[in-house]
Parts: structure tokens; sequence; C-alpha cells
């Protein structure tokens, strides 16, 4: 179909060109001005709106002389008293408290920092003074107030009655190692053994026995003391003796072999009976009967004058001076992702998962076909050889083939089987074909969703890693990648990880009981002699107590 033709447009018009005015207007004469200068009438004034009277009624008031300045008389001041020369009583000096020392003040856990968790001093003190539940107020002291029998020490801290009692002992049992030491004049834990105890019914001829310490007689009747080793002197024995682990994932299983630990530790402190108060870095979900049967041991067997027990996520974060954030506690027997605002552990996202440091051994160990080594030699192979992969599927198909060389001289050969350890931790439902089981980055990332809205971008900012697991090489990285695909786009992921995290529990630990309100939080012996063991559950609560009321 064709178009119909468009008429042609018009020509344009041709430019006009502008008007000229060539006349001249003279200018008017004298008389012609002064007869056409007629006045203008005066335009109506219209009246106003409030007294209904024109401007100009207003303008034909009359206005009242003013007198002259010179005739109002003004009333002469009388003569004040000079002022004193002090008229204010001198103020007293403020005394304020030391500073911490540059040390204790970057003695962070987290290799990098977000820079939105600056707070005053003022809320760190309060923060502080709720997580242990004592006012701000006493924090700190002055030297003024301080008493006479506590002296400062390095970090800023100040000793509460040193003359009565010796440092506090620190202890920190795990599934795998036990760490003690004295709290503040060891940096870290001066006692750092195996959980294991080897039982033989031979004569001893080498290593360190059990028994005869001088403490007490905390042996079974049945037992000769001196066939018990524990600890490294126990794995260095030539004896064949039958190992034994007191604690399995995370909870004692044999109370006999754990008095052999605890004495041999105690030993190696060189403990005072009755002279040095007791902090134990306890794990969450702790069952209510073993807690008040160490509460009855410590009391009553070795004759502690005070004992606190703290909780391991809470004491992580303490070393790594925060008060909020999310703690991934993943040792040799569990794991748990704690999440914790202003000191307070929110009960309903704690996370506690059925993989934990263990299970990444044992499986290493079958897939290098060394299910027969022995755990100790094995956890060394582990960290050699066990990485955690940002990208599991393409680095398990491009990995080569490598040699290593075992503890006892064997040589290996493998090719994933690190790889796949560490994916463990992460994706268990792949490794495992058991669709049921949680990986840790969903866990950390359910953990802050189940806090209130206004505490999640704290948490984000804050995910700590602590125990001996998280010692795997690429553990922060995928840990970070995990939960950064699952936080809104505008979360701020950051994790915090430090060389020492595998003993970040006691260092924490050490920490809290350096306060001069120490004996305030603790259980005394009055305390035990008046309420029994259960004051265990008041003074030192632990958060799965608060989860039963909910």
């Amino acid at each position: 179909m064709q178009r119909p033709n468009r008429p042609a447009p018009a020509p344009p018009r041709p430019n006009r060109p502008a008007p000229t005015f060539n006349a001249v207007i003279p200018p008017p004469t004298q008389s012609e001005v002064s007869t056409s200068s007629v006045p203008a009438k005066p335009l109506p004034i219209p009246p106003s709106k409030s007294t209904g009277q024109s401007v100009k009624d207003v303008q034909n008031i009359p206005i009242l002389p003013v007198p002259p300045l010179s005739d109002t008389i003004i009333p002469a001041l009388p003569d004040l008293p000079p002022p004193p020369e002090n008229p204010l009583p001198p103020l007293d000096p403020i005394d304020l408290p030391p500073p911490l020392d540059d040390s204790l003040k970057n003695s962070s856990i987290a290799e990098s920092s977000s820079d939105d968790d600056d707070e005053s001093g003022e809320e760190d003190d309060d923060i502080m003074g709720r997580l242990i539940g004592v006012p701000s107020s006493s924090l700190f002291r002055s030297d003024s107030t301080k008493s006479q029998n506590s002296t400062s020490s390095d970090h800023g801290y100040y000793w509460w009655n040193q003359e009565m009692y010796q440092p506090p002992i620190v202890l920190d049992f795990g599934s795998g190692y036990t760490k003690a030491g004295l709290a503040m004049i060891d940096k870290e834990p001066s006692c750092i053994i195996p959980s294991i105890v080897g039982q033989s019914n031979l004569t001893k001829t080498g290593g360190k026995p059990i028994g005869g310490i001088g403490l007490v007689g905390m042996m079974s009747p049945t037992m000769s003391p001196s066939n018990r080793y524990v600890g490294t002197d126990a794995l260095e024995s030539k004896l064949n003796l039958d190992f034994t682990y007191p604690i399995t994932r995370g909870n004692i299983t044999s109370w006999d072999n754990f008095e052999a630990l605890l004495e041999y530790v105690m030993a190696e402190l060189e403990y005072v009976p009755g002279d040095q108060p007791i902090v134990i870095a306890e794990q969450i979900f702790t069952p209510r009967p073993h807690r008040e049967k160490l509460l009855q041991l410590l009391m009553e067997s070795y004759d502690a004058p005070m004992v606190y027990m703290a909780l391991q996520p809470l004491c992580s974060l303490i070393a790594c001076g925060k008060t909020t954030g999310v703690v991934i506690d993943s040792g040799d027997g569990a794991t748990h992702t704690v999440p914790i605002y202003r000191g307070d552990v929110v009960p309903m996202g704690v996370m506690k998962l059925s993989i934990a440091g263990k299970d990444v051994t044992d499986l290493l160990a079958t897939d290098l076909g060394q299910s027969g080594m022995r755990k100790e030699m094995m956890e060394d192979v582990k960290k050699n050889l066990g990485q955690v992969c940002t990208n599991f599927a393409y680095e398990e198909y491009a990995a080569p083939m490598r040699t290593a060389q075992l503890p006892d001289g064997k040589i290996l050969r493998y090719k994933s089987e690190g790889m796949r350890c560490g994916e463990l931790m992460f994706d268990p439902a792949q490794i495992l074909s058991n669709n049921e089981l949680m990986g840790l980055g969903e866990a950390c990332y359910t953990s802050i969703q189940k806090a209130s809205i206004h505490q999640r971008r704290e948490m984000y900012n804050n995910i700590v890693l602590s125990g001996g697991n998280t010692m795997i090489k690429g553990f922060a990285e995928r840990l970070e990648k995990e939960v950064k695909d699952r936080a809104p786009p505008a979360a701020k992921i950051v994790v915090h990880a430090s060389e020492e995290r595998l003993y970040a529990p006691w260092v924490g630990a050490s920490i809290l009981s350096s306060r001069d309100i120490f004996e305030e939080m603790c259980i005394s012996r009055d305390d035990y002699e008046e309420s029994g063991v259960g004051i265990i559950h008041s003074k030192c609560p632990n958060s799965l107590d608060k989860i039963g009321k909910f």
C-alpha cells in the first residue's frame, strides 16, 4: 500500500525590514510642563482588619511629648562588699585509673579488625560490669582507694588480697589437650598436655606416674597409684599401656582417670592447698551433675578457698577484647556456635554440631588407609596435610599426586585426602552422604539470625574463632565466604583469627580472674558450706540453665 503524497511545503516568507522612525519629537516647553503637572488623586487606604481604622486615622493620633533625660531620677546603687579571696574550697584531685599496657590494648585475637566497633571507656566498663554481675564503679580503683594488700600488675590490673592468697590457677580441660597455668603470671598456659591416661599393672620403670604426690589420695582402692601415667609421660612410656581419654565430646566419662589427670596438673603447677583459688574454663552444655561433682571435688579433695567456672566461649571473646560477637568454638570433641551480646549469651542462638576435630582426624586416617595409627601421630599428619578449600570441587579435581613421610618413617602417597577432611566441617552432607548434618557456615549464620535485628550488625563484624580444630589451613577464609554468601549484601563480615586461638579460653579466664572484684564472683568456702553444691548454678550460671527456661 502506497502512502498518499503530502502537499509541498509553502515557500519561506521573506524577511521584512525593521521599521525606522525618522521623526524628531521636540522637548516640552515651560508652560506645557506647568499645565500638565496635575497632582494625582491619593489612593484610598483600606481599613485595618483588627481595629477597623484606616492607616490615615492612625497617623493622625497625637504623640505625647517625652521628658528630657536630665529630668529622670535614677536611684543610686548601694555599695557592694568586695568579693572574698577564696570564694570556693579547693577541689579534690581526680584519681584516674592507670592506663592499660600497650601489649594488652593490642592483645586482640583478630588479624583483621572493623572500623565500626569503637566504644567508649564508660560503655566498656558498664558492659564488663554486667558481664560479671558487679557494679561497674568497682571495676577500676584508684591508688588512693586501693587496699594496702593489693599491688598493681604489669598489665594494669590489681591483685586482690595478695598477702592472703596466691595467684589463681586457671584450668581448661579439653577432649584433646589440657591447658593450665597461673593467672596473669603466665602469658600462656605453662602446662599443655594431652588429656590421656595410660594404665598398666607392671612396676614403674620410666615416666612420671600419678600417686604419692602428697596432696590427696584420690586413687581407686583397687588400683596401685604407680600404674597410671598421664599426658606426655604416658605417650613416651615404653610400657604396654592401655590408653584412656577421660574427657569425651567435652564431657567427663571416666572420673577416676579425670582425677588422675587433675592431680598430675596440680603437681606440675605446685598447687598449695587452701591458698590458691581455682578457675575452670568449662564447655557450654556441661551437665549439671558434672558441674556439681567437680565443685565438690575441688572443695573437699583440694581444699580450694575459692572456685569459679567460666564459659569457654565467653572467655574466648574476652581474650579477643570484645563483649559482642559470635564465637566459633571447635575443639577435638565438640563444636559450638555461641552468639554473645554485651557479655550475655543469646541462649536461643547456641548451635551444637555433631562434627569436631576427632571426626576430621578419623576421616583423614580412613582415607589414607592409616586407621590403626595412634591418634596423636595422626594429628601431626593432619596439621601438615589438612586444609580447607574455597572451591572444593575444582581443587579436588586439579590436585596432583604427592608424597609425604609419616612420623614412623613410612612414605605416604596422597592426593585430595587433606582437602576432604577439611571439607567435612563445612559440607558434611556431601562428604558423609547425610543431608541431616549442618555445616559450620550455615550454623554460624543461623546463630546470628536468631539474635535480635539490632544485634546482628555487630555479630557479623565480630566472628571469633577458638579451638584447635580451627587451626586448619584456610579455615577462616572459607568461613568468611560461607557466611558472606548467606548474609545480606550490606553486611560486613569480619572473621577474627589468631595463632593463639588454641588456648584462647585459658587467656580469657586468666584476664577475668585477675580483676580486683574476682573475690566477689567466686564461690567461697563459706558459700559452699552454707548452700552446698547447688550454688554453682546461681554463682556460675551456664547457658544451658537459661535455655531450659524458654
